[in-house]
C-alpha cells in the first residue's frame, strides 16, 4: 500500500467517525501532502458571511490570516472559467502567480505576505456542495524543480470531493445530535437530554460545595386553549413561553421541556431566593405579552414548585418529585384564588 492511499483511506476513515468539520479539515490537509507529494504548503478556504476565510493552512504565518477573506468572485479561478460553477470543481495549475492570481498588484503583495516561503506554483481545486462552490483547497510548489502533473490534479479532485463529503457528513452528524438533544417546537433541551446533563450536575455538585434550585413549570389551562382554539395555538404559546423564560435565565441555568405542557429548569449555584426572583421576572413579562385568542386577550400563567440540592435531597428522583409536589400544591392553590 503506497502512501497515497494509506492516506486516503484514514481521511475515509475519519470521516466516518467525526461531525467536527474543523479537525476535519485540519486531518485532510495533514494528510494531503502525503497524497500529493509535490506539494510543499497548503491550505482550505471556506465559505463564511459570503467570504472564503482560511479554515486550515501549513506553510502560512498563523497571525496574518485570522483577517484575511476573499471574494468569491476577485479570485482567478472564478474568471478564468467564466464564473461556470462546474468547472469551478475540476483541479488547474497556476504556474504564474504574480501575474495571474489577482489582477492587482496590491492584493497580490498582501496575499505573499501570508506565506512562510514563497511558492512558485498553485494547484488548486473548487470544493462544490449542491451545486455551490463553497471553497478551495489550494496546494502549493515551491521547488521549481518539481512540477505537479495530471495524477496530483486527479489525486486534488479526489481530496476535494472528500473535503465535500465529510461537510455534508458533519452536517448530517451535527442535525441528529441537534435532534437527539432538543425539543423541536420550543428549541431548549428535551427530557431525555436534560436528565442527562442533570445527573452529571448532581455528581458534580456532590463533589464540590456547589448547589443548585431544581424547579418544575407548568401552564395554566393549555389544554382548555387547545381544545378551544387548536393546537397551533397551543404551540404558540408555548414557544412564546420559552422565548422569554429563557431571556430571564442565566446561561448556564438549565432549561427543557419535559412534558407536553410542562418544564424544568435548573438554576446553578443560586438558592431558593434568587430562583423565586428570576421566575418573577418571567411571570410579570408573560403577564405584560397579552395572548389575542381570536380577539379575547389571555395572559399566560404557571405553576411552580421547588426543591434544593442537598438542602432537601442530595438524590434525583427525590428532589424532581419534591419539585413536582410542590408545584401541583401552587396549582391547586392558584385554582382555589380564582374561585373565589
Amino acid at each position: 500500500m503506497n502512501n497515497a492511499t494509506k492516506a486516503i483511506m484514514e481521511i475515509n476513515s475519519h470521516m466516518l467517525s467525526s461531525c467536527e468539520i474543523d479537525s476535519l479539515f485540519e486531518m485532510i490537509l495533514c494528510k494531503s501532502l502525503d497524497v500529493i507529494p509535490s506539494g510543499t504548503m497548503e491550505s482550505i478556504l471556506f465559505m463564511k458571511d459570503d467570504k472564503l476565510v482560511y479554515k486550515a493552512t501549513k506553510g502560512y504565518f498563523p497571525d496574518k490570516i485570522k483577517e484575511t477573506g476573499y471574494k468569491l468572485r476577485d479570485l482567478y479561478q472564478y474568471k478564468v472559467h467564466n464564473m461556470n460553477i462546474q468547472k469551478l470543481c475540476n483541479p488547474i495549475v497556476i504556474n504564474n502567480l504574480e501575474k495571474d492570481l489577482f489582477n492587482e498588484k496590491d492584493k497580490h503583495n498582501l496575499w505573499k505576505k501570508l506565506f512562510i516561503r514563497y511558492p512558485y506554483q498553485l494547484l488548486t481545486c473548487g470544493i462544490c456542495i449542491d451545486g455551490r462552490v463553497m471553497g478551495f483547497i489550494d496546494i502549493y510548489n515551491t521547488d521549481e524543480k518539481e512540477s505537479f502533473n495530471e495524477d496530483d490534479k486527479k489525486l486534488l479532485e479526489y481530496l476535494s470531493y472528500d473535503i465535500a463529503l465529510a461537510f455534508k457528513n458533519a452536517q448530517l452528524l451535527e442535525n441528529i445530535l441537534y435532534m437527539s438533544r432538543y425539543d423541536s417546537l420550543t428549541k431548549i433541551y428535551n427530557r431525555n437530554y436534560f436528565q442527562k446533563l442533570l445527573g452529571e450536575i448532581v455528581n458534580k455538585a456532590k463533589l464540590s460545595k456547589e448547589s443548585f434550585v431544581m424547579c418544575i413549570i407548568d401552564l395554566n389551562n393549555l389544554k382548555a386553549i387547545n381544545d378551544t382554539y387548536g393546537h397551533s395555538m397551543g404551540d404558540r404559546i408555548l414557544k412564546k413561553f420559552a422565548d422569554i423564560f429563557k431571556k430571564e435565565i442565566c446561561k448556564d441555568d438549565i432549561f427543557a421541556r419535559i412534558g407536553g405542557d410542562e418544564f424544568a429548569v435548573v438554576f446553578l449555584n443560586k438558592d431558593k431566593n434568587s430562583a423565586i426572583d428570576i421566575i418573577s421576572r418571567a411571570s410579570q413579562a408573560l403577564k405584560d405579552y397579552p395572548f389575542n385568542l381570536d380577539g379575547d386577550k389571555k395572559e399566560i400563567s404557571f405553576a411552580y414548585g421547588l426543591s434544593q440540592f442537598k438542602n432537601d435531597s442530595e438524590d434525583i428522583n427525590q428532589l424532581m418529585k419534591l419539585a413536582d409536589k410542590r408545584m401541583y400544591e401552587k396549582k391547586k392553590r392558584m385554582k382555589d384564588r380564582r374561585k373565589i
